[in-house]
This record gives C-alpha cells, sequence and structure tokens, in this order.
C-alpha cells in the first residue's frame, strides 16, 4: 500500500481502514489486512510478560497513568458518537 514498515520488530500488518469507532476519548480502527509478515521467529514479547521484567518505580508509574487514563475514559463513555463512519466523511451508499 505503500505504508512505511518496520523491519526492526518482530512483523508488520498493513491494513486499510474499514471503520473507526469513538470511544469517548480514543478512536478504535478496524482494518483490513492487506499483508504483513513475521520478521522474527521468536515469540513476541507480550505485555503481561514485559510488564513482569520492567523495574517497579516503571510498573508504579505505568499502574498511575493507566489509572488516570481509566478514570478518563469511564467520564466519556456516555458520549461516543454512535453514527456510523464514512471514508473522508463521505456519506453512506444507500
Amino acid at each position: 500500500s505503500g505504508s512505511p514498515v518496520l523491519e526492526d520488530c518482530w512483523g508488520y500488518l498493513d491494513c486499510r481502514v474499514t471503520n473507526a469507532m469513538d470511544g469517548g476519548d480514543m478512536t478504535c480502527f478496524l482494518g483490513e489486512v492487506l499483508d504483513g509478515k513475521v520478521f522474527n521467529e521468536n515469540e513476541p514479547l507480550w505485555w503481561r510478560d514485559a510488564a513482569r521484567r520492567l523495574p517497579a518505580p516503571v510498573m508504579e508509574e505505568w499502574d498511575r497513568k493507566i489509572g488516570q487514563e481509566i478514570e478518563f475514559s469511564t467520564t466519556r463513555m456516555d458520549q461516543i458518537d454512535y453514527s456510523p463512519w464514512t471514508p473522508g466523511g463521505r456519506p453512506p451508499k444507500e
């Protein structure tokens, strides 16, 4: 698709956005996978495993920040826009 590919990582997925969903304080994107590749045959480093390797002060800071994010998200959930998403703001085809 012409998207940049970072090769110094576990792998990549190249996607076309098919939907964008308002999450109140974030936007979640749903994508159709166009291409992908694994560069490293090792298992990816999952957050649950990475978190165990981080020093206690780093995890304390993470917990503080994620707690603030969750609190902010909770206050925005009732403001979600449920109108259908269309690429480029075009009205949906009928």
